[in-house]
C-alpha cells in the first residue's frame, strides 16, 4: 500500500519537502496503526508520539482531506494530511 504523507509544520522544517511518500508492506492498515507507525519510523520528526497511553490521538488527522476516526481504514493512494495540536493563550 503507498499513502502520501503531509506533515504540517512543525513536523517538517523549513527546506524539507512537506509531503513524503510511504510504502506499507500491509495492504489492510487503519488510522490508528499508521499513527503507531509513524511514531516509531519517524520519532525524530514528530518529537512525540501520535498516539499518547490512552490511545488517543495527539495530533489531527485528514484522509483525502477530511476529518477520520483512529479505525478509518486506509486504502492505496491515499493522502494522510497530520495537523498538530496548538496550544496556547
Amino acid at each position: 500500500m503507498k499513502l502520501s504523507i503531509k506533515l504540517m509544520p512543525p513536523y517538517h522544517k523549513k527546506g524539507d519537502p512537506d509531503e513524503l511518500l510511504l510504502e506499507l508492506d500491509s495492504s489492510s492498515v487503519d488510522l490508528q496503526q499508521l499513527a503507531g507507525h509513524l511514531s516509531r519510523q519517524w520519532k525524530e520528526s514528530f518529537g512525540f508520539a501520535l498516539i499518547d497511553d490512552r490511545g488517543l490521538l495527539t495530533a489531527e488527522f485528514m484522509v483525502n482531506g477530511k476529518h477520520a476516526s483512529l479505525k478509518n481504514m486506509l486504502a492505496d493512494g491515499d493522502k494522510v494530511t497530520i495537523i498538530p495540536y496548538i496550544c496556547g493563550g
